[in-house]
């Protein structure tokens, strides 16, 4: 008799049917015979139904019957989706077959298909238990070669896996990747299921490193069209993600579903909506979210033809689709969505289901976004309760509910019913998942606006404390392997939200608790520039610095470090379960990175910690200075569980060898500073006009408390990046504030600390400068012809060397750039000034201006680029949305240098070196020992104004790169201007004064000639 298959995912076997039942005469006969014809045509329902009749009148049958009964009872059950009464029929099975072994074939399918079953039921202990009684059958039935028993082993791997017994799982692939032939095709399943299995351990290294043998495996012996070499694809792509590089992930699913949809093999059915739902929840990482929902949409319309419009599959769509119409905004669909998953849940699988409590916790965030508190909180309520009699009290989902119910109730300034939920969250978090995890410093964070929105500060402070514990401990694990975007993602979203907040507490507080005052000044020196660890250049050094062990020390801390990251996302009882210690990690971890700090004096600036406080810097300074760090930040109120009013502010903290604690200097107008008075600025600087406003609003609340100061390092934020200070004029001395103080820019005050900011003697070494690069290089003889007006022009007029807005417009439009005749002369006089004092010097001019020539560049004691500089605007902050995407803004800002109008006529040949060096990729440079660098170029000292991060944008980068020092231009320059303080600069630092004597130096002398500070103060220095 012919059956049909157990499922698609079970191996298949053959029932004999004994022939005893046929002879018996009796009422089962008849039953047992539509029990057959039911199953032959697949009825299941129906099938079912007879259950109760079948087992009452099966008393006496053969064991073969009766074993045949219960595998029909039992695949239909699996058909239906019933998993438990499935496995209650297949053990009962397996019992009467077990007395009567007569064909081992048959019997160990049905041992490893019910294996099987209690994997997908997520009884992994079963399904182990099951695996390990398949082993010891085939021991003593089969050969030992036999590729059943390899078969079994990698499935028990894959249980231990699914249970989390991650340790026990890569034992067993490991020991298969011994005794299995390379050639043999479980060799490659292994290699790739291992593989699989170190992303979830979070060794991203090592699961590259087996993913890709799997792909070459399969690429020789199966074709790089197979299914399964498809496979490893979407499990690289997955890794990809997991690590962030978003757009290798991108590539990589798209090659995935161009390969599916030119096959027709059925593994591609499965496969195809996997890929789907994962390129679209990829997309919504990167904010692409209209992207995103077409292709929910599409697995949408798949999954409906499927299984129909009912199927619990497609409530896990509609919560996709809601979460990202969230994320673009439309609220009402997304709550429709919301509400449809909730329903079919409901219908399908009941409302005690976890899956119908994700449903409506949702639905309740939802309405929380649009402030419908109230119809929020009963949702929230019934998810929590739910979560109690599926986990538990202690367990991690309860947690989460109970922190948003009780986040619920602060918004509602309900504080009597909020704190105890809150507390008991806070506690169930801490002893579940540890002091370190994600979770607990959330948690921590809103602990500390609760209790300063309820007046115990002592508490606010613990808690705000904790939180940076915590955030700290996270940036210790993440940076050094994180991709750009990555950091620039979780520094916005997350870190730098709880410090803003925390900048109002301190200065609301700093008249009662002058100490608050040095916490503020300590964790800005900590989180200034945080996410610009120049961790690609600190790799790209490592690994070709011919040191081998270098190069292996370097790669198992990097692997570490990957593994750290992704425990500390695991519950204590998931560590437990896996026998994880993360004290010895830890441990092992910091030897690790104390040998490389010792290998590498690059790899020890990047990543060894430094505790730096206020006091600290206060040792540096001499007597009459000063350090200033300035601090923008958006007014925060705890009320209604906390929210930005949207006014900005700024703190100048100040600190002279005196200090017993850094002074508050308060200007609480921060967003008439970025709006009119920046804009009356600009206005002046561009139009020439004498006039006194800016120095009101900008410098003079800060210049009364400078009596008996000669020298202020200043650090600046925000809308103080975009001004240039010493162009202020007092009209109380009709002075600027080059003549009255002198004021050095620097990144960061702790770089006070840094044996460079000492002053050192002027590098000997090559200087290097770039100029008057031929845009046109590579352009087609049409578009070459069309810029020929342009060029006279030039040639004509002093010209104005700003691309402010967005690039994007001019590769739109394709506006052509006009060349810059004047950067050949002041290239060329600034060479020639080199060679009378017998410096060698590389100059680089015309076609030879290029890209590529600048990446290489070899630590050159100056290096000096005089070109077009650009600038796009500044984008929205995600506002504390850990899941919103950040845009990098090194992107951002860049540098023109030949050849790059072939690229925005769109006739461009290497979109690698396509003429424009951005910021991002200045970062990367080899600038170690370079003295200082000019980027004589409009507005290249314009960045993203960022609170914290201050100018995001080239001079920045050049500093990371390696560079003491940085001289940018704040505005549109002119060329005549630009070469005469530049000439004047050079001569003056040749001569022997240092950088920043030379540089002040020039200024005064360009400002006898040119009154207007929009020719002499357009350049800043900033570093040492």
């Amino acid at each position: 008799m012919k059956h049909k298959p157990l499922s698609k995912l079970f191996l298949v076997f053959c029932l004999v049917l004994s022939a005893q039942w046929a002879e018996a005469q009796n009422a089962f006969e008849p039953l047992f015979e539509k029990a057959n014809q039911l199953y032959e045509e697949g009825q299941f329902e129906e099938l079912l139904a007879l259950e109760k009749d079948l087992i009452s009148q099966s008393a006496g049958q053969a064991d073969t019957t009766l074993a045949n009964m219960y595998y029909y009872l039992g695949d239909a059950a699996y058909a239906l989706g019933d998993l438990d009464l499935a496995i209650k029929h297949f053990e009962k099975e397996k019992s009467f077959r077990a007395k009567n072994i007569d064909n081992p074939d048959d019997y160990e399918a049905l041992l490893s298909s019910l294996a099987m079953i209690y994997r997908e039921n997520g009884n992994y202990k079963a399904a182990v238990s099951t695996y390990q009684e398949v082993l010891s059958f085939d021991s003593t039935h089969f050969e030992a070669n036999d590729p059943r028993i390899p078969d079994t082993w990698l499935a028990m791997s894959r249980a231990y896996e699914e249970e989390g017994s991650y340790a026990d799982s890569e034992k067993i692939y490991k020991r298969l990747l011994k005794q299995l032939k390379s050639t043999d095709p479980l060799y490659l399943n292994a290699l790739s299921n291992l593989g699989n299995l170190y992303v979830l351990m979070g060794k991203y290294s090592l699961a590259t490193k087996y993913l890709d043998q799997a792909l070459s495996g399969y690429a020789s012996s199966e074709g790089m069209q197979s299914p399964s070499y498809v496979g490893v694809q979407v499990n690289k792509a997955g890794l990809f993600r997991e690590m962030g590089k978003y757009p290798e992930a991108e590539e990589l699913y798209l090659s995935v579903l161009t390969s599916i949809s030119k096959e027709v093999d059925p593994s591609y059915e499965e496969m195809y909506p996997f890929v789907l739902n994962n390129l679209a929840l990829l997309y919504r990482g990167m904010g692409r979210y209209d992207e995103s929902l077409k292709l929910l949409a599409d697995l949408k319309k798949l999954e409906e033809e499927k299984y129909g419009a009912e199927h619990p599959t497609l409530a896990i769509t509609y919560i996709n689709i809601a979460i990202v119409l969230e994320d673009k905004g439309d609220m009402a669909k997304a709550e429709e969505n919301y509400k449809k998953a909730q329903d079919i849940v409901a219908a399908n699988l009941g409302k005690e289901h976890m899956l119908y409590a994700t449903a409506i916790n949702n639905l309740a965030t939802n309405y929380r976004k649009t402030k419908r508190y109230k119809q929020a909180l009963p949702l929230v309520d019934q998810a929590r309760t739910i979560s109690v009699k599926n986990f538990g009290k202690n367990s991690p989902i309860y947690a989460q509910y109970t922190y948003n119910l009780g986040l619920l109730y602060f918004t509602l300034n309900d504080l009597k019913k909020a704190e105890p939920l809150l507390k008991e969250a806070y506690k169930t978090r801490q002893q579940e998942l540890g002091l370190s995890h994600p979770k607990v410093g959330e948690t921590a964070n809103k602990m500390a606006v609760f209790y300063w929105e309820k007046g115990d500060f002592k508490s606010a402070e613990k808690e705000f404390k904790n939180t940076f514990d915590n955030y700290f401990t996270q940036i210790e694990a993440y940076f050094p392997f994180m991709s750009e975007q990555e950091k620039a993602k979780f520094y916005n979203n997350k870190l730098r939200v709880s410090f803003e907040e925390f900048n109002s507490y301190a200065v609301s507080r700093a008249s009662e608790n002058a100490p608050l005052l040095g916490d503020l000044y300590t964790y800005q020196l900590q989180t200034k520039a945080l996410i610009m660890y120049a961790t690609n250049k600190v790799r790209e050094n490592i690994l070709n610095s011919g040191d081998s062990t270098l190069v292996r020390m370097y790669e198992s801390w990097i692997a570490q470090k990957e593994q750290l990251s992704k425990l500390y996302s695991f519950s204590k009882a998931d560590l437990k379960a896996q026998g994880i210690n993360m004290d010895s990690l830890l441990i092992e971890a910091n030897l690790l990175e104390k040998e490389l700090s010792k290998r590498s004096s690059l790899f020890g600036e990047t990543y060894t910690k430094n505790s730096i406080t206020w006091k600290d810097v206060q040792k540096q300074l001499k007597a009459g200075e000063a350090a200033i760090e300035m601090i923008r930040f958006r007014e925060f109120t705890p009320d209604s569980s906390g929210y930005f009013s949207g006014a900005v502010k700024y703190a100048a903290l100040m600190i002279t060898p005196e200090s017993k604690s850094p002074k508050l200097i308060l200007i609480e107008n921060g967003t008439d500073l970025e709006s009119k008075f920046l804009a009356n600025y600009r206005n002046s600087i561009r139009f020439k006009i004498e006039e006194t406003y800016s120095y009101e609003k900008f410098w003079a609340p800060i210049a009364q408390h400078l009596t008996g100061i000669k020298r202020v390092y200043f650090s600046p934020d925000g809308v103080y990046n975009q001004i240039s200070l010493n162009t202020l004029y007092n009209p109380a001395t009709n002075r600027y504030v080059l003549d009255e103080i002198q004021v050095l820019l620097v990144l960061n005050t702790k770089d006070l600390l840094s044996a460079e900011a000492q002053a050192s003697p002027r590098s000997q070494g090559q200087a290097t400068f770039f100029g008057f690069p031929n845009y046109n290089k590579g352009l087609n003889e049409d578009a070459a012809l069309a810029q020929s007006n342009a060029q006279k022009i030039a040639n004509t007029v002093s010209l104005d060397r700003g691309l402010r807005g967005s690039l994007q417009r001019y590769i739109s439009s394709n506006q052509l750039l006009a060349l810059l005749p004047g950067t050949k002369a002041e290239v060329e006089g600034i060479s020639a000034l080199y060679a009378k004092e017998n410096i060698k010097t590389q100059t680089l001019l015309g076609d030879n201006a290029l890209e590529e020539q600048v990446k290489q560049v070899n630590n050159p004691s100056t290096l000096h680029i005089a070109t077009h500089g650009f600038f796009m605007e500044d984008i929205p902050d995600a506002d504390g949305d850990e899941n919103k995407y950040v845009e990098n803004p090194l992107l951002r800002s860049g540098l023109i240098l030949a050849g790059a109008n072939s690229y925005l006529s769109g006739d461009e040949t290497d979109v690698d070196q396509d003429g424009i060096l951005t910021a991002y990729e200045a970062m990367n440079l080899n600038l170690d020992k370079t003295d200082l660098v000019v980027l004589s170029a409009c507005q290249t000292g314009l960045g993203q104004v960022k609170n914290g991060e201050g100018v995001y944008g080239l001079q920045r980068s050049f500093q990371i790169a390696g560079a003491k020092a940085v001289i940018m231009s704040m505005w549109s320059v002119d060329d005549q201007a630009t070469q005469e303080l530049m000439t004047a600069f050079y001569s003056e630092w040749l001569s022997g004064k240092s950088k920043q004597e030379a540089f002040r130096d020039a200024q005064i002398s360009i400002k006898e000639k040119y009154k207007s500070p929009f020719y002499w103060g357009a350049f800043v220095m900033v570093g040492e």
